[in-house]
């Protein structure tokens, strides 16, 4: 085994190869995998549980029979869902222990209504609870119109707000590289942001370029946004389970509802696939209720009524070539093209990464 030449803060070189498996894994998905803190920490669980069943036996002396049997122990402990977290993080340490093993991960079960997002009601009745309270206005505005994640809002620097462009810059978001992503912000939340700053305290030494602190003048955790959520929540009677994370969705899903196409929503989103976006999208009883009787045609025993199309959405003929046979809206149409292109960059990601490029084949449910 090749010993890992390791740099420590002081400056000196340390030779010394790593034994804990648990800091070797998650080495590894941070230069491989990820950099978020809250992935690498799921992804450990999965290890943690592995070394236990093993019960001491040494994770390089770990067999094909000792991983079918530890599939099974997570298939009887699991739901679909969570298996399948668990499952992926198993496919990530099979890598590691460069381990020839084909893991088959199932397909997440969506059962996300309605009541998974809010409404523009209520989220105006989150916005009036929180009038008063500078940051928590702001915060909650931020969430929103932004879109960006818990962990995301949390590392927000002063300098990462542009007033000017209207746009905030993630340094460190969801993904392998964390590279910096930019995303637009709405007037409203950038003057909550403004009201914010004019009163903000003084930071702690360490904390001065956050720009969310908390009651101590620290950087503000995810424990603490959760906190204001759920308390801002409690003032307007809100009879929904409201958790930061839903803020994103309801944009996603608001977005989709006023017309916004799926490119844009990706845009703001910053979902690496089309697919992704679709399980935010949850439109209410009354919407589809709309669509349904927009859409479907009215047969009586006397006649049949179509359905005349909108007056904004005329039909747009496709050419002769289209392998899409048939007259779709703009809106539809762009949204094919945009899955064309996705399976076109998928094709050649997978065709930079195998020898044999014939039998790439890729399946779309």
């Amino acid at each position: 085994m090749k010993k890992k030449t390791v740099t420590s803060k002081a400056g000196k070189v340390n030779n010394t190869p790593t034994q804990d498996p648990m800091k070797r894994f998650q080495c590894y998905l941070q230069a491989n995998v990820t950099n978020n803190k809250k992935s690498i920490k799921e992804y450990s669980y999965t290890l943690r549980f592995l070394l236990e069943y093993l019960n001491g036996k040494p994770l390089e002396q770990i067999t094909k029979t000792d991983i079918e049997e530890f599939i099974v122990v997570m298939k009887n402990r699991y739901k679909t869902n969570s298996l399948t977290n668990r499952l992926a993080s198993l496919r990530h340490l099979m890598k590691h222990l460069d381990i020839d093993f084909d893991i088959k991960i199932p397909s997440t079960v969506q059962t996300r209504t309605e009541n998974d997002v809010l409404t523009e009601e209520e989220l105006q009745k989150l916005f009036q609870a929180t009038a008063y309270n500078p940051r928590d206005n702001a915060i909650l505005k931020t969430l929103y119109y932004t879109g960006i994640r818990k962990a995301e809002l949390t590392a927000l620097n002063n300098e990462d707000i542009d007033f000017q462009v209207k746009q905030i810059i993630i340094q460190n978001g969801k993904g392998r590289n964390g590279s910096p992503e930019t995303v637009n912000i709405h007037t409203e939340a950038l003057d909550s942001i403004q009201k914010y700053l004019s009163v903000k305290p003084l930071p702690k030494p360490g904390h001065e370029k956050a720009l969310f602190l908390n009651i101590d003048g620290k950087r503000i955790t995810s424990g603490g946004i959760e906190y204001l959520v759920i308390s801002a929540v409690k003032k307007t009677g809100i009879q929904k389970h409201v958790y930061p994370h839903m803020l994103r969705a309801s944009l996603i899903t608001h977005m989709s509802n006023n017309g916004a196409n799926l490119f844009q929503i990706k845009a703001q989103s910053r979902h690496k696939t089309i697919s992704v976006i679709n399980r935010y999208i949850r439109p209410s009883q009354q919407e589809r209720l709309q669509s349904y009787e927009t859409y479907v045609p009215t047969i009586t025993e006397k006649g049949i009524k179509p359905k005349d199309p909108e007056p904004d959405k005329k039909p747009v003929k496709k050419p002769d070539n289209d392998p899409m046979v048939g007259n779709v809206d703009e809106q539809t149409q762009l949204q094919l093209r945009l899955l064309e292109i996705e399976k076109q960059e998928i094709r050649l990601r997978l065709a930079k990464t195998t020898t044999d490029k014939d039998k790439i084949e890729i399946y779309y449910q």
